[in-house]
């Protein structure tokens, strides 16, 4: 699942969730895993300093979605889709996700995607849950809520900050 990278970094602001730099380190994938072992020195300076959600969320944007373009590239049998094309066309989407796991899509599968993204609450009530792990959205509403939630300047570092590896996945008018 690839995911816009502003997107991604308001879901971390909007929650406040930093990203575990110094449990990363623990789990020593950075020495043996040639994408991201680039990114070793720098993980090692975000665990040992507080960095600010925004740089928190582009690096590891950046992390992940350069390993999923690496995938992407050696592995042309695997179902890599784009978070934004599952909330525009929920239905249609998970089908192609049923299909290529070989599972039935049913009539009360079909009916349960489509109470869980498109008849919910506002994002107002949404974003204002005590539940974490709220997950209840209107898919097509909640694409561009991320211009919301950043300002000017985040988008801008956003954009900077991950452009190098975003533009494999998303093009200009994606921001």
């Amino acid at each position: 699942m690839i995911r816009q990278p502003a997107a991604f970094v308001s879901s971390l602001k909007i929650k406040n969730w930093g990203i575990g730099y110094s449990d990363l380190l623990k789990k020593n994938v950075f020495q043996s895993d040639n994408i991201l072992s680039k990114y070793y020195e720098q993980i090692l300076q975000f665990s040992n300093s507080n960095q600010d959600i925004i740089e928190q969320g582009i690096l590891f944007w950046n992390m992940v979605h350069e390993k999923i373009h690496g995938f992407k590239l050696s592995h042309s049998n695997w179902l890599f889709m784009k978070h934004e094309d599952l909330s525009l066309n929920p239905v249609e989407e998970f089908e192609r996700i049923f299909n290529y796991l070989g599972l039935p899509y049913t009539e009360e599968i079909i009916t349960e995607i489509e109470k869980l993204t498109s008849k919910n609450p506002s994002p107002a009530i949404v974003n204002k849950s005590s539940d974490i792990f709220e997950v209840k959205r209107n898919s097509k509403e909640n694409i561009w809520y991320w211009k919301e939630r950043l300002t000017v300047d985040e988008i801008e570092r956003i954009y900077n900050g991950t452009k190098h590896i975003s533009n494999f996945f998303y093009s200009a008018k994606d921001w």
